[in-house]
């Protein structure tokens, strides 16, 4: 799946619109910078804290939320084309497999180097990854869970019944859930909402397309507004959740979408190249970027926050843009995807005939 975060393999769906790359391009900067942001913070460095964790608190509104909504849009196509089983089987070789190994790898490397990195993670912590995600990687466990329900829904519940479906996954973001304190049903019941919407307005997508260049202007100066009266009017961070933080999410996911929109319309296709790159700039970027600062710190002595921070986040994306066309030039296996699901079909019709089989 080298290419997209959500979306699987490299394709080029005829119904795909380009602006939706050019948003996951947009995305995942922030992404990378929100983590070595917060990873330049936690290593002691004397940085300007109030203003950096209002930007902080700012991005963690929305940035994720928008690559489950930009998932949930594509979701339909890959449904139609797939059915509910296969799609399931091609997100365990696109997502699940890539959670797996690079879980392994960063756990193993952050175990390791546990004396120069801001934790202290144990063998222990990283062999649970089958249920409780660590680090970045909650988004790939959260993500295949939403397409594994969305697939079993779309296969047994009339399409008509979507608003209902669409009004409890908003009841399950505002209403503490009895499992709420489980790190994995809470990073569901935080984003699945977002997918969902993006399933719920599949169709309606190509409203984007026609959106003129004026409309920036106004919706960012709306996002904007909402973003100053939620955390500075009424004193709000990322993590007060209700209903003023969906509205807030919804308002900045739509301005991105009109702002990659624009990108798209001049051709600024570094975004899409990014876009196109994010699963692998979203697997290596925090093992990527935790090297980088500690190379700057303990080799050159690098102490700035806004040097370590600029060339952090610069190595943490090109670095996994190099090396997945290393992939597809070279056409070298299983770094970001393989055909697990078929492993697995495959192992399980050798228990039922060797293990299993009748005396």
């Amino acid at each position: 799946m080298p290419n997209n975060v959500g979306q699987g393999a490299n394709s080029n769906l005829g119904d795909r619109a380009d602006w939706i790359d050019y948003a996951k391009g947009l995305g995942i900067i922030l992404v990378v910078y929100s983590h070595v942001s917060r990873g330049v913070i936690n290593a002691g460095v004397q940085v300007p804290l109030p203003e950096l964790m209002l930007l902080d608190s700012v991005l963690y509104t929305f940035h994720m939320p928008l690559f489950f909504l930009l998932s949930g849009l594509l979701f339909q196509s890959s449904f139609e084309k797939r059915g509910a089983r296969s799609l399931v089987f091609s997100k365990i070789d696109s997502i699940v497999y890539p959670y797996i190994l690079w879980s392994l790898l960063q756990g193993f490397a952050e175990s390791t180097l546990s004396d120069f990195t801001n934790g202290k993670v144990k063998i222990s912590d990283v062999l649970v990854l089958l249920w409780q995600p660590r680090s970045q990687f909650w988004f790939l466990y959260t993500l295949f869970l939403a397409f594994s329900l969305s697939a079993v829904l779309e296969k047994f519940v009339y399409k008509r019944y979507r608003s209902v479906v669409l009004l409890i996954a908003v009841l399950l973001y505002l209403v503490d859930a009895p499992l709420g304190n489980i790190r994995v049903f809470e990073d569901f019941s935080y984003h699945f909402v977002y997918f969902y919407l993006g399933v719920f307005l599949a169709s309606e997508r190509h409203r984007i397309d026609s959106v003129g260049v004026w409309v920036l202007p106004t919706v960012t100066f709306i996002f904007g507004l909402a973003q100053w009266f939620f955390h500075v009017k009424t004193g709000n961070t990322y993590e007060d959740r209700g209903v003023l933080s969906l509205l807030l999410a919804l308002i900045s996911i739509i301005q991105m979408c009109i702002f990659s929109k624009f990108l798209s319309d001049r051709k600024w296709t570094l975004f899409r190249v990014l876009g196109m790159s994010s699963m692998a700039i979203y697997l290596m970027h925090i093992l990527v970027g935790a090297g980088t600062r500690i190379l700057l710190s303990e080799t050159l002595g690098v102490e700035h926050w806004f040097i370590t921070t600029s060339i952090c986040v610069l190595v943490g994306i090109c670095l996994p843009v190099l090396l997945m066309k290393s992939v597809e030039k070279y056409r070298m296996r299983y770094i970001f995807s393989a055909p697990l699901s078929r492993w697995m079909v495959s192992f399980g019709a050798w228990v039922r005939k060797s293990v299993l089989k009748p005396a």
